[in-house]
């Protein structure tokens, strides 16, 4: 009989069987087959790849479970993987040329042994075996992976210099740079308000192009902006609003979120931006960040976009917000422009900046009218910024850079500027190029990790090219910027007509507006710092090559107009250049202080205006350049976390030993940005199960971060440093990490687990 008819005539659906052993928590890929059988009939034949142990008796009661008796293999075939043919269907004629091990089979042997000479009696046994070689790590592939972390120095205690003859040309001044004096047209507007209303005149054609997540485009003038923007303070004040008021932004198309940040503007409200949550109905970072700042902002209301309402309102189930206000924005929009416009003064406040990516109870950073335009002024007169430029960002509106570097100064002055959706770049990162030839941009930006993603991608595509020859800056900002990265990048880019003076490495802060220092002149032989790591404790010494003794920091530039920097000890007393300590910086650009927290504003202001900026760092010919941070803090993709809230967490996980969870920087020489390492002590009752417990921790801290730890390490409790009053003493996990204490822990785990640090043994 036919295979289809011996189906047919049998009831047996081979895609249902399929289906229900892909239900199976082992079987990663399967496939049926009918096949004939060695006595000449026709058997069902399942070929399974198996995720876990491979056991036919499980799956035969799984499938008796959910099939009728017809229905159910006779036999079970573990393999590798299925066999595809080139229109990417499975191969069955591939697996019908392997030998099934059935009854049968064995049946057949054993007659023919029997039949052997000198053989009395024979039984064949057939059992299953697992000849799978245990993966080979990345490390035991490719030793050049294996180097230590980048180091995070500490304020140098100022040891003497060993070398006499660069002591004169690095040590000839104090640790002090002066941007120089600020220049500021006598007509320029003064807030941001008389800003938009003249751009909008003098430069109605000119504004905004959107680009959504499925790559479409609209394009919205300056006179447009204004006009929406009117007419949302309109429906605001309709609503009660009033000049003084704040609000959240919670608004997931960027046009919108612009001109409802205009409404807000133009009305005297300041607001607040919160990226929207990836799930409203439970607790996450996005939904903890959103609660945070409504209640620290004393439960303003929330514009949001029509879809995300019933969302919003189910939160009350969650968490406390019974008195929550919700305003849709598509609503807001439909009233008719208001000219009740208020009148604001250079020192009103702006808008409120949360600190980047915390999702505990995070700091908010108060942006007026006078700081924010200083700014402008500065960094225009500094980069030369004009009109004619055209910009592009494609990073989150939540972080200060896209709105103030790629938005505020761009409607100040008057600029293009295009608007990615975050998701666009992310999903395909060449399109990030794409746009900039699209869009003839002159000006864009990435914290160090962007750039990664271009290189690692253009790795792969030889036969791609752009005309990037309009490029004038790639912006480096938002995390420490690393020499492999930039080399990389603009070794990949360098085709296009892109040549190095584009990458333009900077240092800022939402606290400073952004940016107040560029590197507007790099070059990888001479803004590469290299430093004895020996040195780092102490002046520091110029090393020559690039080896294990070596630390390699890139310059950050001078500082801008009208901004010092200098860098001091703990008292907060000079250094000298060339001697790592705390960054200190001063001028108009600087916040007024944080919004109802004595707290941070006694730790950030120094007194005489000096800001703290929380930050390692040393000056040499009047040059930034960081070595890290002071404070228990982590920086990944340009967000902020605090090392206790990851703490928090894993110390909320079944099988962790409370208190016993420390986190610290490392270096992650895959993503080409700075990462973190948890490491903890399992409970007695869970160190059997310690490498699934490992998997368990990366699970959570992604979902509740939104980042994934580069190392997950985990400790005897007597190997966990602490002191005798119980605090938990990171640094010296972060050495012993750096040391290369922990490597045979790690590997063992990523090979236990098979994660991406490792190969199959093929």
């Amino acid at each position: 009989m036919h295979r289809q008819d011996w189906l047919k005539a049998c009831g047996i659906d081979l895609n249902a069987v399929e289906a229900a052993l892909l239900e199976h928590d082992f079987v990663e890929a399967c496939a049926v087959m009918a096949r004939e059988t060695e006595d000449g009939n026709t058997a069902l034949v399942v070929y399974v790849v198996p995720s876990g142990p491979f056991a036919p008796g499980q799956l035969r009661d799984h499938l008796r479970a959910v099939l009728n008796e017809a229905m159910l293999p006779s036999t079970f075939v573990a393999v590798s993987a299925l066999p595809l043919g080139p229109s990417g269907t499975v191969d069955e004629q591939a697996l019908g040329r392997l030998v099934v091990i059935d009854d049968l089979l064995v049946r057949r042997w054993e007659e023919h042994l029997r039949s052997l000479p000198d053989v009395e009696d024979a039984v064949v046994v057939s059992e299953e075996r697992d000849l799978r070689l245990p993966p080979l790590h990345l490390d035991d592939l490719l030793p050049e992976r294996v180097q230590a972390p980048a180091t995070v120095a500490e304020p140098g205690s100022g040891a003497g210099w060993s070398d006499a003859s660069r002591q004169d040309s690095w040590f000839a001044a104090l640790a002090l740079a002066d941007g120089g004096p600020l220049a500021v047209p006598t007509d320029a507007p003064t807030t941001l308000t008389e800003a938009l209303l003249l751009t909008a005149t003098v430069h109605a054609d000119k504004g905004i192009t959107y680009v959504r997540a499925d790559s479409s485009e609209t394009f919205q003038s300056y006179a447009t902006l204004l006009e929406r923007a009117r007419s949302i303070l309109a429906g605001l004040q309709e609503r009660g609003l009033r000049p003084g008021d704040r609000a959240i932004l919670h608004i997931d198309m960027l046009e919108d979120h612009y001109s409802a940040f205009w409404a807000c503007v133009l009305g005297g409200i300041a607001p607040v931006t919160v990226s929207v949550a990836p799930s409203y109905t439970e607790r996450n970072g996005g939904v903890e960040k959103l609660f945070n700042a409504w209640e620290l902002l004393d439960h303003p209301p929330i514009l949001t976009s029509c879809h995300l309402i019933g969302s919003l309102a189910e939160l009350a189930r969650l968490l406390p917000m019974d008195d929550l206000t919700i305003l849709p924005v598509e609503e807001l929009k439909d009233s008719l422009p208001t000219d009740h416009i208020y009148p604001s003064q250079p020192g009103d406040l702006v808008f409120l900046q949360l600190t980047s990516g915390s999702t505990g109870v995070a700091k908010c950073i108060q942006q007026t009218h006078r700081s924010i335009i200083t700014h402008i002024h500065a960094s225009r007169q500094f980069n030369g910024y004009t009109p004619d430029d055209i910009t592009l960002n494609w990073l989150p509106v939540d972080h200060v850079v896209p709105i103030l570097t790629f938005h505020l100064k761009d409607v100040y002055l008057g600029c293009r500027q295009t608007h990615v959706k975050t998701d666009l770049v992310l999903a395909d990162p060449l399109k990030w190029l794409d746009l900039l030839e699209a869009h003839s941009v002159t000006h864009t930006w990435s914290p160090n990790f962007g750039f990664k993603l271009v290189a690692d991608h253009l790795a792969t595509a030889a036969d791609r090219h752009w005309d990037l020859s309009q490029m004038r800056f790639f912006m480096n900002a938002g995390e420490q910027v690393t020499l492999p990265v930039v080399r990389d990048f603009l070794d990949r880019v360098a085709p296009f007509d892109v040549p190095q003076q584009a990458m333009q490495p900077a240092f800022g802060m939402a606290e400073t507006c952004t940016c107040i220092t560029y590197q507007n002149h790099f070059d990888v032989r001479t803004s590469a710092r290299r430093v004895l790591k020996s040195s780092l404790e102490g002046r520091l010494q110029e090393a020559d090559g690039d080896d294990s003794t070596t630390t390699i920091f890139l310059d950050l530039g001078p500082p801008i107009p009208g901004v010092q920097i200098r860098i001091v000890n703990h008292n907060d007393e000079l250094v000298p250049e060339g001697v790592i300590g705390r960054l200190q910086i001063k001028g108009a650009v600087v916040t007024p202080g944080y919004l109802d927290n004595d707290t941070a504003n006694k730790e950030g202001f120094v007194g005489q205006g000096w800001f703290n900026s929380g930050d390692l760092g040393f000056i040499l010919d009047g040059h930034l350049t960081l070595t890290g941070r002071e404070k228990e803090t982590l920086v990944v993709r340009g967000a902020n976390f605090y090392c206790y809230e990851i703490e928090d967490v894993v110390n909320a996980i079944d099988g962790v030993e409370p208190t016993f969870v420390g986190t610290c920087a490392v270096a992650d020489p895959t993503a080409g940005t700075e990462g973190f390492a948890v490491f903890f002590v399992p409970k007695a009752e869970a160190a059997k199960d310690v490498f699934e417990l490992v998997r368990t921790i990366r699970t959570q801290v992604a979902a509740c971060f939104g980042v994934s730890p580069t190392y997950v390490v985990p400790l005897a409790i007597e190997d966990f440093p602490k002191t005798t009053s119980g605090k938990i003493q990171r640094g010296q996990l972060k050495q012993a990490l750096e040391a290369g204490r922990f490597r045979d822990t790690i590997k063992a785990t990523d090979i236990t687990l098979e994660n991406a640090n490792t190969l199959p043994d093929w």
